[in-house]
């Protein structure tokens, strides 16, 4: 088997088709594109090397004119456009790259956009966005709205110029520019305390139930609830499998390699799944009283609301649970932050950890031994269907 030498790699910038040796290289939004007029060789190969170097090194220095160098002159007279798209514009060409992602995902990004990051950076040229520029932005949008969606809108900014840097060989220093540490929850979080999750539990019927505690004691996201099926729960191996996700009303692929994982059941979910998936016999864990699978959240909703207002408690998003998960897992003695942000299905440890690692006050406990519902005396019970 033969290996391959340093001498036998294309120099940078440098392709080779049919035999013969082009230059390709995009600076500052245009495709510079021409032959060599010469044969693939390794001799020819050194010689385009010399003639990328001094190409490149201009164009680091800002000296560079195309009319210069005879390779270029044939196809590239036109001088270089004295200035850079501006945010506004650069955004549509940055979106219909995304168009492989889920048609809901691309709306949030969109919706992101065009409340948090056009009114500020919209007539900027791309080339001024630099770490002064965004710096100034996050203090004065960390005023505004919550730090947890400050720093979302942070990631996805970054996301926008880190491809602006490699389509116009920019260097706008963003990765120094970090994310806005926050290690508590502000009191208007919105996450179930315990309290209220309990009495929540014990106005549900038992379906409800057995759905809040998959989003509580297993992290699970909405999506990832209504699409388990009973493949996924191994009682033998005590693991829930999250393997779909609901979206635009079908069952689909995570979006991302961390949103397929296997989460322990805990001990008061694993009572509840086994007998959920014996009240049936369908293949999805979770049916409507039809019999038919739920493909999103709004069929349920009105029956979440009717618990809410029946146990009297705030009127937060279902995603609260999965809130509550986390803030659980890290008031617990055997927390383990890489653990816990495996189980939630993040790639980034941070995510969780500076938003619940001082949520709950430290109980004492291994998570397995968490006991649910907590249930005051003489407390009075009215359950609903579902």
């Amino acid at each position: 088997m033969s290996r391959t030498t340093y001498k036998d790699q294309l120099p940078p910038n440098v392709v080779s088709q049919n035999g013969r040796l082009y230059f390709n290289k995009h600076h500052k939004g245009v495709r510079y594109n021409a032959p060599f007029d010469l044969v693939d060789s390794p001799a020819n190969r050194k010689h385009t090397a010399l003639v990328v170097q001094q190409i490149t090194t201009a164009m680091k220095l800002g000296t560079f004119n195309p009319n210069d160098y005879p390779l270029l002159k044939r196809f590239h007279t036109a001088t270089l456009p004295g200035a850079y798209p501006t945010f506004e514009a650069y955004i549509d060409t940055w979106l219909d790259r995304k168009s492989v992602l889920a048609p809901a995902t691309i709306r949030t990004y969109r919706a992101l956009i065009k409340k948090h990051l056009l009114p500020y950076f919209g007539a900027r040229p791309i080339n001024e966005i630099n770490k002064p520029v965004v710096e100034q932005w996050l203090a004065h949008k960390v005023t505004a709205i919550s730090r947890i969606y400050t720093n979302e809108c942070l990631r996805r900014l970054k996301s926008i110029l880190y491809d602006a840097e490699a389509d116009f060989d920019l260097n706008l220093k963003l990765d120094r520019v970090k994310a806005v540490r926050s290690y508590d929850v502000p009191i208007d979080d919105p996450i179930f305390t315990l309290d209220e999750a309990s009495a929540l539990y014990m106005v549900s019927g038992p379906r409800l139930r057995t759905m809040m505690l998959c989003s509580m004691f297993g992290g699970l996201r909405t999506g990832e609830v209504i699409a388990l099926k009973r493949e996924d729960v191994d009682f033998k191996a005590n693991r829930l499998r999250v393997r779909a996700t609901m979206s635009e009303g079908g069952r689909k692929a995570p979006k991302s390699w961390a949103g397929r994982r296997d989460i322990p059941i805990h001990p008061v979910l694993r009572q509840h799944l086994a007998e959920t998936l014996l009240s049936h016999q369908e293949d999805f864990v979770f049916i409507s009283q039809r019999g038919k699978p739920f493909s999103r959240i709004q069929n349920f909703e009105r029956e979440f609301k009717r618990a809410k207002e029946l146990a009297e408690v705030r009127d937060l998003r279902w995603y609260a649970f999965r809130k509550l998960f986390a803030s659980i897992r890290y008031a617990c003695s055997d927390a383990v932050p890489a653990e816990i942000a495996r189980d939630m299905g993040h790639t980034d440890i941070a995510l969780s950890l500076n938003t619940y690692s001082e949520a709950m006050p430290h109980l004492g406990c291994r998570f397995e031994d968490v006991q649910f519902p907590i249930v005051p005396e003489q407390s009075r019970v009215v359950r609903i269907a579902g």
